[in-house]
């Protein structure tokens, strides 16, 4: 069951994989050139792209599977044959397409068939001496995320709920082509979803459930991107602050009843943190300088098509913030000050134009989207009290920022972890305080990642400080070299120490999982409805625009009557027509709980258990086919097949000739 799931963020790794080995074989670069930063700004920088593209896509009526793969394809032909290019300065253009042209016509006359010369001669080359070692621990302390967030998973309060299921019914809605359907909700991170679930060929309630996995471990990469570009630390206080985030829950406002949900403040601060990034240190977009002002523009529209917390709280501060290196910096700062007013004007202006033309009230649409009423704030995992908790996390800004005015006064360029921590103060102060449009919830999920950052500078500032007293001292370098070690060993010890399973929340996780397993299976081997699922009430959304839905109560009370008319009219056959509403579909999944519970909305309840099986015994004993199609630890599954062969993609495909 495990496997399972992690199987989709693994498809979703694999293709990028493929994409990566296509792109080496058209630039034939050295493999030790990959490191973590290379592929978090590209990550960004089109998957901003992407989603900009599908939003388009969808106003034109024109999005699905087939255009969104040629949509992808018009991303890489900019890419590699140079339409204004994102990649390389203009100079290596030329390079490129010949070394690409050289190479396919190389390949087309050799044709190498022995695979071992071809490693010799071709792949050996490029294979690196040695990985980028910081590349190996982003990616470890990544996965290490995603385990420690599915180790809760048997707490999960989330999934299935009135707000998870809402989400779902947009999700699927973009397969229609309706993005701005929902007047008071932004949803572009409902559309990353949808695109999750294309590309990997998963359901899109197994996307959604796994996709708050993909955050966290995007939001792992740009967490010590971020730190290592500002501090200039290789790795020892990048690792810090990400394991912070990955694996430290007790010290972090994080409800473990909902961490698996996925965030539209998660992957909006994603693209908007990149934003900072390539704000105070232009130097790290140097392979794009030359389109510096579209990828700024890219970035502040997927924030503007994602969530307007970030968009309209966090940025502007984000902004002002940098302005402490603006005699540096001020061709980008103006640069991007102008990208995010053109993001805003066009992206935000389209949705205030539909809001004009279907009579929506503007300010209630604003509110609805910079205000949340379904979030709240409760962690009982906290190992000290929650108010000693933000005065914790105000006193170790407020030491960062003294340290850094200090190592400012002394001429260090520590612009960009200045900007951050005044950044990091004035969003703290501001929401704490109690302003109006800063949404006190909101700010708690945010900060979820903005203080580990915080953490990490204000350690850099510590040990610069200390740096220039101590530098002469042996002590303090050996005690360096250790503290990694013992700062890891605290970090796991403490983690494994913590059991948040005490929690007084019901654990119905784990049937929720097998639940969504099951609607995984279903999308992926049954043809789309060619079949009934009879489920609790839970079951009618995920039903929607997928497969045919049945009540327990609906299908006691009706299925046998039914099922009567129909086989006696099919033993007739064309003698008697049958009607449509006497029509019984190809197969009958019916989702029994193996626990019963009459208040629980997800378990079967007692008299409902007993009415089923007696209806299907009877089914049994008119000679039904009803054969367990699932069985899983909470959960079982019976099918009753009212035509062979002609449900099931696999037996349509092989079996079709033996069917009615």
């Amino acid at each position: 069951m495990f496997d399972n799931f992690l199987i989709a963020p693994f498809r979703l790794i694999l293709l990028l994989l493929g994409l990566l080995v296509v792109h080496q074989f058209a630039v034939r670069q050295h493999l030790q050139n990959y490191t973590y930063s290379y592929f978090v700004r590209r990550t960004a920088i089109y998957g901003a792209a992407l989603l900009l593209g599908m939003f388009v896509l969808v106003q034109l009526n024109m999005y699905s599977t087939f255009t969104l793969i040629l949509l992808l394809f018009g991303i890489s032909f900019y890419n590699y044959f140079k339409i204004g290019s994102l990649i390389n300065p203009r100079g290596k253009d030329k390079n490129l397409k010949r070394r690409m042209l050289i190479a396919f016509f190389i390949f087309l006359e050799k044709r190498e068939r022995n695979l071992k010369k071809l490693w010799h001669k071709e792949l050996k080359n490029y294979m690196p001496k040695q990985f980028h070692r910081p590349t190996l621990l982003l990616l470890g302390i990544g996965f290490v995320a995603i385990l420690m967030r599915f180790g809760y998973v048997g707490l999960d309060g989330y999934t299935l709920s009135k707000s998870w299921l809402e989400s779902l019914d947009i999700v699927k809605n973009f397969d229609a082509n309706f993005w701005l359907i929902d007047d008071y909700r932004v949803v572009g991170e409902l559309a990353l979803v949808n695109v999750y679930a294309k590309l990997t060929g998963i359901s899109k309630e197994m996307a959604l459930y796994t996709f708050g996995l993909i955050e966290a471990f995007m939001l792992c990469a740009v967490i010590f991107y971020l730190i290592a570009t500002f501090t200039g630390s290789r790795w020892r206080l990048p690792f810090v602050g990400t394991m912070f985030f990955a694996t430290v829950f007790y010290l972090l406002p994080v409800n473990p009843t909902i961490i698996m949900e996925h965030s539209p403040i998660y992957l909006g601060l994603f693209f908007a943190l990149i934003f900072f990034i390539f704000l105070c240190r232009p130097k790290e977009i140097a392979h794009f300088e030359t389109k510096y002002f579209l990828v700024q523009f890219l970035m502040a529209s997927a924030v503007a098509l994602i969530n307007y917390y970030v968009l309209f709280m966090l940025m502007p501060i984000l902004l002002v913030a940098s302005l402490v290196d603006f005699g540096r910096n001020k061709k980008y700062i103006l640069k991007s000050f102008l990208s995010y007013l053109l993001a805003i004007l066009l992206i935000v202006g389209v949705k205030l134009l539909v809001c004009y033309i279907r009579k929506i009230d503007i300010y209630s649409f604003f509110t609805s989207n910079i205000l949340s009423v379904d979030t709240y704030s409760y962690f009982p995992s906290l190992l000290v009290d929650f108010n000693a908790l933000l005065l914790l996390y105000q006193i170790t800004a407020s030491v960062g920022l003294l340290g850094l005015v200090f190592l400012r006064l002394n001429k260090k360029n520590i612009g960009p972890n200045l900007s951050f921590t005044i950044f990091f103060l004035l969003a703290f102060n501001i929401s704490v305080i109690g302003f109006k449009w800063m949404d006190i919830d909101l700010f708690f999920k945010a900060l979820t990642v903005l203080y580990p950052i915080q953490f990490a500078i204000s350690l850099f500032a510590i040990l610069r400080i200390l740096d220039m007293i101590l530098l002469k001292k042996t002590a303090w370098v050996k005690f360096k070299r250790v503290s990694t070690i013992v700062v890891l060993a605290f970090l796991t010890i403490t983690t494994l120490m913590v059991d948040v399973t005490n929690t007084s929340s019901a654990k119905t996780g784990e049937l929720k999982k097998e639940i969504v397993n099951l609607y995984d299976k279903l999308y992926q081997n049954q043809f789309q409805n060619s079949y009934v699922v009879v489920n609790n009430y839970y079951g009618y959304k995920l039903a929607q625009k997928e497969h045919l839905f049945l009540s327990h109560q609906q299908f006691v009370a009706d299925y046998a009557k039914r099922d009567s008319v129909f086989h006696a009219k099919k033993a007739l056959g064309g003698a008697v027509k049958i009607k449509d509403d006497e029509i019984l579909p190809e197969s009958v999944f019916v989702v029994l709980t193996k626990e019963k519970s009459s208040e629980s909305l997800f378990h079967t309840q007692e008299e409902t258990y007993t009415g089923i099986e007696a209806l299907l015994k009877d089914l049994k004993a008119k000679g039904r086919t009803v054969k367990t199609y699932q069985e899983t630890e909470h959960l079982k599954v019976l099918e009753i097949i009212n035509a062979p062969n002609l449900s099931s993609i696999n037996e349509m495909i092989f079996y079709y000739d033996q069917g009615i």
